[in-house]
């Protein structure tokens, strides 16, 4: 005889282990979410960085004198760096450490 008032459904066992792999599967992507934040965040650093480089060479070429600086935007420090190649042509480096304590650096040469 079969027992028709069992009721078709999970049980505790199969609910636990269903649980215990999404929690496996989210713990494993927690460090890839976190890893792409901090590399998303270091490359809006560098393209701030290309684009400081290609503004103050742009105002350069059209006349302004060259300065050392330091900017500092988002909690970000930029230093730039300008060094005198000929008396028509100038470098601009800019060096920032990203949250990670990367020192990075990018540069550009500009003439007049």
């Amino acid at each position: 005889m079969s027992n028709p008032s069992r009721e078709k459904g999970f049980t505790v066992v199969e609910v636990t282990v269903a649980l215990l792999v999404l929690v496996v599967c989210l713990s494993c992507l927690v460090p890839i979410l976190q890893r792409a934040t901090v590399e998303r965040r270091a490359v809006s650093e560098r393209e701030y960085a290309l684009t400081l480089i290609h503004n103050e060479l742009s105002e350069w070429s059209a006349g302004r004198s060259a300065e050392n600086d330091r900017l500092t935007v988002n909690g970000t420090a930029y230093d730039l760096q300008w060094k005198e190649v000929d008396p028509h042509t100038v470098e601009l480096c800019v060096v920032w450490q990203d949250r990670s304590q990367r020192v990075n650096e990018a540069c550009g040469i500009a003439m007049r």
